[in-house]
This record gives C-alpha cells, sequence and structure tokens, in this order.
C-alpha cells in the first residue's frame, strides 16, 4: 500500500497495519493468513470457487470426460493433508464419482453458484477446508498477460492464422467498429493520443486485479476503471503522456480500497508498453484495438446485465452489489461511447500512435 494513504490497521486483526485491500470486498488486511481467517472466509471461498470453476471449465472436453472434476480435486488436496481415503473401498469411491458425475451432467461449469449449490455438505466442508489452510490456492491458474506475448517473426504469412493464434492465448477479439468519420465531422483533437494513455493504465491495471477475467466481475471492473481513469470518469483531457499515466497511477494511490504496491504499478506501466508495443512489427496497434475493444465488452455487459433482487443474494453480496447497481448508468453510456470513439480513432492512427510511444520512458518507470 502507498505511503501516500493513511496506514490503517488490518480490519481482521486490528492490530498489525493493513497492507492489501480485497477486491472482492473491500476490507484492508495485512496477511494471506488474515485474508483466509474465518472472518472473511466467506469472501476468500468465492474467490477460490471461481478461480477453480474457471480452471474446470477451462478445460472444457476433459472435464466432461469425467478426467477432472471437483471430487478428485477434493480428494486430492485431503489426501495431501491426512490421507483419509486411503481405507475407501473402491466400489465405494465409484459409486461417489458417479454420483457426482451425475449431479454435474447437466451444469455449466462456468456457472459456480450452480456448481456450489451441487456438492453435498460434506464436500462444501472439505473445500472450505481447503480455503482456510491455503490448499485451495494451488489450484488457482496463475494468468499470464496476453499483451506478453511478441512474435519475433519479421514477416506475416497468414493474418488471420496468426489473429486466431492470439485469440488462443487469450486475447480479445477485436470487435467491429465504425469509420471515425461517421463519429465525428471535423480533425480529432491532438490530445486525443494522451487520453488513450490514461484508459490504457486504467484497463491494464484492472486486468492484474481481477486476475485477468473481466466477465463475471463486469460490474466491479467498471467500478475500478473509472475511478482510475479520470478521462473516462470526468472528461478530463490531458496535455502529454507524461500528465495522462502519471494521473491514472495517482488515482490508484488515491482510493485506499485499489491494491497499489510497488510490483503492482510496475507490471501496470508494463502492461501498458507491451499493449503499445503489440504482437507483431506488422501489427502495432493490434492490442491496443483488443484492450479497447475488451473495455467496449465489459461496458455492455455492465448496461445490458438485469438487476438481481435483494432475497436472491447471497448476504456476503449484498454490499457490493448495490455499490454495483449504484453505477451511475449514464456515465457508463457516455464512457461506452468514449471507447467507441478511441476504436474508430486507433483503427485510423493507431499504427503511427503505437510506433511513436511504444518505447516511452515513464511506461518503464517502477515507482
Amino acid at each position: 500500500m502507498s505511503q501516500n494513504k493513511i496506514m490503517e490497521p488490518c480490519q481482521l486483526c486490528k492490530t498489525i497495519t493493513s497492507k492489501y485491500v480485497c477486491p472482492k470486498c473491500n476490507i484492508q488486511y495485512c496477511s494471506i493468513k488474515c485474508y483466509r481467517s474465518p472472518d472473511h472466509l466467506a469472501c476468500s471461498e468465492e474467490f477460490y470457487r471461481h478461480c477453480i470453476s474457471e480452471e474446470l471449465g477451462a478445460r472444457g472436453e476433459d472435464f466432461n470426460k469425467s478426467e477432472i472434476n471437483i471430487l478428485e480435486a477434493l480428494k486430492r488436496f485431503n489426501e495431501d493433508e491426512n490421507n483419509e481415503y486411503e481405507d475407501i473401498d473402491s466400489d465405494e469411491e465409484n459409486e461417489e464419482v458417479d454420483d457426482l458425475e451425475k449431479r454435474f451432467a447437466e451444469i455449466d461449469v462456468a456457472s459456480t453458484d450452480k456448481l456450489w449449490s451441487l456438492l453435498n455438505d460434506e464436500e462444501k466442508t472439505e473445500f472450505q477446508k481447503l480455503v482456510a489452510s491455503g490448499k485451495a490456492i494451488e489450484m488457482v491458474p496463475q494468468w499470464k498477460p496476453w499483451w506478453n506475448f511478441r512474435s519475433k517473426s519479421k514477416v506475416l504469412e497468414s493474418e488471420e492464422a496468426f489473429k486466431d493464434e492470439l485469440k488462443k492465448n487469450g486475447c480479445p477479439e477485436i470487435c467491429t467498429t465504425k469509420k471515425l468519420s461517421e463519429i465525428i465531422k471535423k480533425d480529432p483533437s491532438p490530445l486525443v493520443q494522451f487520453n488513450v494513455f490514461n484508459v490504457l493504465v486504467g484497463y491494464c491495471y484492472i486486468m492484474l486485479l481481477f486476475n485477468g477475467d473481466l466477465s463475471d466481475l463486469s460490474g466491479e471492473a467498471t467500478m475500478n476503471l473509472l475511478k482510475v481513469s479520470t478521462n473516462l470518469n470526468s472528461s478530463v483531457n490531458f496535455n502529454s503522456a507524461e500528465e495522462a499515466i502519471e494521473d491514472a497511477i495517482q488515482q490508484i494511490y488515491i482510493h485506499p480500497e485499489l491494491e497499489s504496491s510497488t510490483e503492482m504499478i510496475k507490471s501496470t506501466r508494463e502492461g501498458v508498453r507491451k499493449t503499445l508495443i503489440g504482437p507483431h512489427a506488422l501489427l502495432p496497434d493490434y492490442y491496443v484495438m483488443a484492450a479497447f475493444s475488451d473495455i467496449k465488452a465489459m461496458f455492455n455487459r455492465v448496461l445490458n446485465q438485469k438487476s438481481k433482487s435483494k432475497e436472491s443474494r447471497p448476504e456476503r453480496d449484498l454490499n457490493l452489489s448495490e455499490k454495483v447497481e449504484n453505477l451511475d448508468r449514464k456515465k457508463v453510456k457516455l464512457s461506452l461511447k468514449k471507447i467507441e470513439f478511441f476504436l474508430a480513432w486507433a483503427c485510423e492512427f493507431g499504427n503511427d500512435f503505437c510506433r511513436l510511444f511504444s518505447n516511452n520512458v515513464l511506461l518503464t518507470e517502477t515507482t
């Protein structure tokens, strides 16, 4: 946590100075021990449950073939701890696996609530033990930012095949966009290029904050993006790349609920730099277009999602859900229009912009 922030005690142990902020509930804590403490178990359990279901979902066909399933994962970790399953008869074990397969047969593994509801009390208890012991974190896949990939080839034999590979690597698909002339009737302001920096810092930051997945937490991610990017939030224009970058970084420091470790800021700067470099010398603007396309998709999800009634929400999600529902929809719509403008602008000027600013020294600073 930045020294620019008021140093407050951990809200869980209430003794040690807090260092981190949970992105789910915004509680300040000092260590992984407190993060996994009983007072925070519901939130940490939800985080691990979401990440594990994502991992199982990503395995798709393998999951459907029952080569990997939740029961096996629970058993594997339990065996590591106390070998409780050593004496289980093989017939009983097969019956347990068959039972779980039947329960999960018609369920979309991306739905964490449905997956959780199908576990029996014993399985839920076992999972909670995994979270409390720290074993569950071993199942959370390590996200590798798609912007890290850069082809060393000087030629591009098939652009479409190359883009398919980028998609497999996790790069968002570029959405169709209007021509810039269809959006504005005059030449764009020269300040646009600096505003792009401000938005990209915000985007790379929330991608790192949410472990590369904005789909299930679009509302929370949108809230944080609008906190970091004052261009999107307040239509502030910047007169230089330095001003645009540093304003976004300062917004991270200003908001005490946002993660602002030195490593996080360094990774955010590096993410923007690699986004500007692009995946190939012949496609310098591709990652910038992909980033704006991802933001556009996120804003659309927020605007299209239906509000859940309070009765249908888990108690632990009430406060956060209400914060998301209090998002200013007009502001989100206005921000969406800005992103559509940036997409059109990047389509026309992106190549020159990326070649000009990809080696910006401000994006290599660590503080």
